[in-house]
């Protein structure tokens, strides 16, 4: 089975609707729990359907930046970067 953009995690839209990020484990690892080992952030243009690897340069290695959004004003990207080693569970009632 092939991995699509669909099987990352998908973070926000532009506020004018024409840009899409998302996250993506650049290794291809990724379990069921959905723990990577390096997420990347990607911006995807809707309208060129081209993707640009903003982490690409700044991320430190054996991290994930994921969870990304859009400022309000679309002008910056607010995203977690976090260590690929550390995981918590908790119950769901």
């Amino acid at each position: 089975m092939s991995r699509s953009v669909w099987d990352s995690t998908l973070g926000g839209f532009s506020p004018d609707g024409n840009k899409c990020l998302f996250s993506w484990d650049t290794t291809g690892h990724e379990e069921s729990s959905g723990r990577g080992l390096e997420h990347h952030i990607y911006i995807l243009d809707l309208t060129s359907n081209t993707k640009v690897d903003i982490s690409s340069g700044i991320k430190p290695d054996g991290t994930n930046d994921i969870h990304a959004t859009f400022t309000p004003d679309g002008n910056k990207i607010l995203f977690v970067n976090g260590p690929n080693n550390v995981g918590w569970f908790v119950d769901s009632r």
